[in-house]
């Protein structure tokens, strides 16, 4: 192995890297069977990876180059390639795994993938670290090739706040979701919002670090913010917001109410009409809440039914068939099960 393969990827994954659309300015090139520096002589010096000032020095040429590089190959380095996947939200990692009976290491890699949530994808393990970063650049740039995108942005761009978002429009159909290619689909600020076969619809908006992913649907102007996560089946829907750390996923419904802090709405659930799941809440199974909220530690599952301005809270945890009506709270430590009617502002605690 020279000196230059120790920090400059292979030629081979260059070309695949530009095939997925890395376009990050290189100080190195490929051409003519050669790697040339600057897009002049071929490289004739043995450049020391192990010398940091010389690596800053080729990063920083990198920033600022301004040739036209597209007849070439560009050759990163591996740490821009990895810094290009993490910018796509896929972190690469190269870690130890054991010593071996000889007294060395063995290697592992793998990949925590943030945009589905952190998945995590392994590499086999290698005998050195050089070929395990090698596996772990393959199996992202594998990963990524899998992640086919459905959509592109318009151009049309608006001011959210202080977020800049962008228009997007379908470059595939999406049957599943009713969309054919071309369709113009609602607002997010970066493509890891939106991935999968999911869809943003009409004025409804995604944005910060949020994502919605899987078969998801946002429609009716409603908006996923902040590190909010809408996944599976679930649909929001009538401006209905979803935000801080929340979580909504498998076939659940969001129709005009809200989930936020790190609440958890999940299983067939429905929350409907000005309704609130906050705090560190769970709703879940076939809970159906109508403007009512469910906040603190509380947890309700089951066939449970809250309605009418009734609140379930504190450490409260209320499954089986009861039922809630009537601006009637439940909180404390409470427990219920069963066949069980509140009504008539009656407060259980």
């Amino acid at each position: 192995m020279t000196k230059h393969e120790e920090f400059l990827v292979p030629v081979e994954i260059a070309k695949k890297l530009k095939e997925i659309g890395f376009d990050k300015p290189c100080l190195f090139d490929y051409r003519n069977d050669n790697i040339y520096l600057e897009g002049s002589a071929s490289v004739g010096f043995v450049p020391d990876p192990n010398n940091a000032g010389f690596v800053a020095a080729i990063e920083q040429l990198c920033e600022f180059s301004n040739r036209d590089i597209s007849d070439w190959v560009t050759i990163p380095t591996y740490e821009m390639a990895f810094a290009w996947f993490r910018k796509k939200e896929m972190i690469g990692i190269v870690s130890t795994r054991r010593i071996t009976n000889r007294g060395g290491f063995e290697y592992c890699g793998f990949i925590d993938d943030l945009r589905i949530g952190g998945k995590i994808h392994y590499t086999d393990d290698s005998p050195s670290y050089e070929s395990s970063r090698l596996k772990v650049l393959n199996k992202l740039i594998e990963l990524y090739k899998k992640d086919d995108k459905t959509f592109e942005f318009t151009g049309e761009t608006m001011l959210h706040g202080k977020v800049v978002l962008n228009r997007i429009r379908a470059i595939v159909d999406i049957p599943e979701r009713r969309v054919k290619k071309g369709d113009v689909g609602g607002w997010i600020e970066k493509e890891t919002n939106l991935f999968g076969e999911a869809w943003v619809y009409g004025e409804s908006k995604v944005y910060g670090d949020a994502k919605v992913y899987g078969n998801a649907e946002v429609t009716g102007g409603s908006e996923v913010r902040d590190n909010a996560k809408v996944y599976g089946e679930a649909r929001i829907r009538n401006k209905s917001t979803v935000k801080d750390y929340a979580s909504v996923y498998d076939n659940t419904v969001v129709n005009k109410s809200e989930v936020k802090s790190s609440g958890r709405l999940y299983g067939n659930a429905v929350i409907t009409d000005e309704s609130m799941i906050g705090d560190y809440a769970f709703v879940y199974e076939d809970a159906f809440i109508e403007k009512s909220s469910v906040y603190g530690n509380a947890s309700v599952s089951g066939k449970v039914i809250v309605k009418g301005k009734s609140i379930v809270y504190d450490r409260a945890i209320v499954s089986g068939n009861v039922e809630i009506y009537d601006r009637s709270s439940v909180h404390g430590d409470v427990i219920l099960n069963g066949e069980i009617k509140i009504t008539n502002e009656a407060s259980i605690h």
